[in-house]
């Protein structure tokens, strides 16, 4: 019982976000678990469509889809953004 609770599998995420480690270099880790009441298709579905990320990652500012590319803005130190294009290149289950 590793992570402190009965019947959960115990905690194999990497050293800087592992639960029950407490610190990591100079950060604390911390954690929370959600429960969203959705079908696991429909969440992977908005979680795939990188213009909902906006809605729950604090520093992205937009992403716009134009074709196969998505251009991000992020917010960066001292007030300033940062645009990046990606290309998603191998898409699961293809």
């Amino acid at each position: 019982m590793r992570n402190g609770r009965k019947g959960r599998p115990p905690d194999s995420a990497p050293g800087r976000t592992a639960k029950g480690r407490g610190q990591f270099g100079d950060y604390a880790v911390v954690g929370r678990t959600v429960t969203i009441n959705k079908p696991r298709a429909e969440l992977y579905a908005f979680w795939r469509d990188f213009r909902n990320l906006p809605r729950f990652m604090e520093n992205i500012e937009a992403v716009v889809l134009e074709g196969d590319r998505t251009t991000w803005t992020i917010s960066a130190p001292m007030g300033q953004s940062v645009t990046v294009e990606t290309k998603v290149v191998l898409k699961p289950g293809r």
